[in-house]
């Protein structure tokens, strides 16, 4: 299998081997004060209140997390763009996806300083063979929504023809979706950003997709995954949706031209990371 076809599972995987937990049993906006876009930094409480918590700006190689709710869930950001269901636990938020190599990890107020922190697990975490340490709490500084992101809101589509486009992660600008229109139904195509800034089509070729009942995405299988494409009426926003039989696992999407550039988007990692 080539690098690009590696890619494509790779999504697929980050997109459908995950299960959802059960619908929240609390009410909606119990952990609201912990909603908000927040830098990751590789201080403990403690380090940030001896040397000072100063309000900060986005900068390149920064890390970016974004704790959001919607459909009466809490979701944070993980690696490549996807949203990660969060549940209510006694420490704020908890990753709710099981089974999962970063189950444990919390997102909630640390009760000495007040400081809003997260505590990562990463159970495949291989700089535990390099010997690199950080504090295992962290602290997570609050910012704005940086001014060159995006906003995921878009006009949804009129007909089916009009969901023909390319569509690009909003969190993870590597990944490009191509969406065409042929006389046997639509093609969707992943295509991955090289260093060089040209960007490469998947080894798998283009999957043909059907349109969805709604006429507001189309739908098909990706390595056996039932997968759509689909625009979001309720949230406003396109988005790559991965079927399972608990529920679906998101990707936020945002409508692009092919000359498009990621600008900042592309300097800055947005999720929870891993290290495996």
């Amino acid at each position: 299998m080539g690098r690009i076809g590696a890619w494509v599972v790779l999504v697929v995987v980050c997109l459908s081997g995950v299960v959802w937990g059960q619908e929240p049993s609390v009410e909606v906006g119990e952990r609201d004060e912990l909603l908000g876009w927040y830098i990751l930094t590789e201080r403990s409480p403690k380090q940030s209140i001896e040397e000072g918590v100063e309000e900060r700006v986005v900068k390149e190689g920064d890390t970016l997390i974004v704790v959001d709710r919607h459909e009466g869930r809490y979701f944070a950001t993980g690696s490549r763009g996807v949203e990660v269901p969060f549940r209510v636990c006694d420490a704020g938020l908890a990753w709710d996806l099981e089974p999962s190599s970063m189950a444990g990890t919390t997102i909630g107020l640390d009760e000495a300083t007040g400081l809003v922190t997260i505590r990562i697990k990463d159970a495949l975490d291989q700089r535990q063979e390099s010997g690199e340490a950080l504090p295992e709490v962290r602290v997570l500084v609050p910012v704005d929504r940086p001014a060159w992101m995006p906003e995921l809101t878009a006009a949804g589509p009129e007909t089916a023809g009009d969901l023909a486009g390319m569509y690009e992660a909003a969190y993870f600008p590597l990944f490009r979706w191509y969406v065409t229109e042929g006389e046997s139904g639509f093609a969707v195509m992943l295509r991955w950003r090289l260093r060089d800034g040209t960007w490469r089509d998947a080894d798998e070729g283009a999957g043909l997709f059907e349109v969805m009942e709604d006429r507001d995405g189309v739908s098909g299988l990706a390595n056996g995954k039932g997968l759509s494409l689909r625009y979001r009426r309720d949230l406003e926003r396109y988005e790559v949706a991965v079927q399972k039989r608990s529920g679906l696992l998101l990707m936020p999407l945002l409508r692009v031209d092919a000359d498009a550039e990621a600008g900042m988007r592309s300097k800055v990692r947005v999720g929870i990371p891993s290290w495996h």
